[in-house]
């Protein structure tokens, strides 16, 4: 086996397999398998000692590995909005409520920086409120003017989705304008709430 796999023996599947057939009990376990073409996928292997060594059965739960995988993710983005939830009732002090959005948000969605824009209820522009990671200066000056066309003075609800949707676009777009704004990662993964 060890002239067919090189290096074999350095895997936790070799020990189990020499368990496996010095102790003859059976052994399990989860293994992500690396392809030439760098996909991956995880297999479940199952060794059982037979007489003449040991049979191993591989059974391929790459998809319901990616289900469990996504599922905790979206256990921490809950967890995450949970606790911004608590961030925002638990205090009166706007500075703090944004630093603690800004934390969780960065941590959820894994990204270096982020920032909160503002709507002034006068000027309909979304301000630079607070930020967290920016290298430089320039995203204190953002702003963004709100068309009046599709938020009138007095709107009280959120547009129709796809305005919502034209909005985040044309949002991402003047950002990633903004001077020394190299890589933007905005929850452009998760739009602005048309609910």
């Amino acid at each position: 086996m060890m002239e067919v796999y090189p290096g074999i023996e350095a895997t936790p599947m070799f020990s189990l397999l020499e368990g496996c057939m010095q102790a003859r009990q059976p052994a399990a376990f989860e293994n992500e398998f690396t392809y030439p073409d760098g996909n991956t996928a995880w297999f479940e292997l199952k060794m059982e000692p037979v007489p003449q060594g040991v049979f191993i059965l591989s059974i391929d739960i790459s998809e319901s590995k990616r289900a469990a995988i996504e599922l905790e993710s979206q256990f921490r983005r809950l967890q995450a909005l949970r606790e911004i939830d608590i961030a925002i009732v638990s205090t009166t002090d706007l500075s703090l409520m944004l630093r603690a959005i800004l934390e969780k948000v960065t941590a959820s969605l894994n990204v270096d920086a982020a920032d909160i824009l503002l709507r002034n209820p006068y000027s309909h522009v979304l301000e630079y409120a607070a930020g967290r990671g920016f290298r430089t200066a320039g995203i204190l000056k953002a702003e963004y003017q709100l068309p009046a066309s599709r938020y009138p003075e007095n709107f009280n609800v959120w547009p129709r989705w796809t305005e919502v949707q034209r909005f985040n676009d044309e949002l991402r777009h003047r950002v990633a304008a903004l001077p020394g704004v190299e890589a933007l990662a905005i929850a452009g993964n998760q739009p602005l709430d048309a609910g």
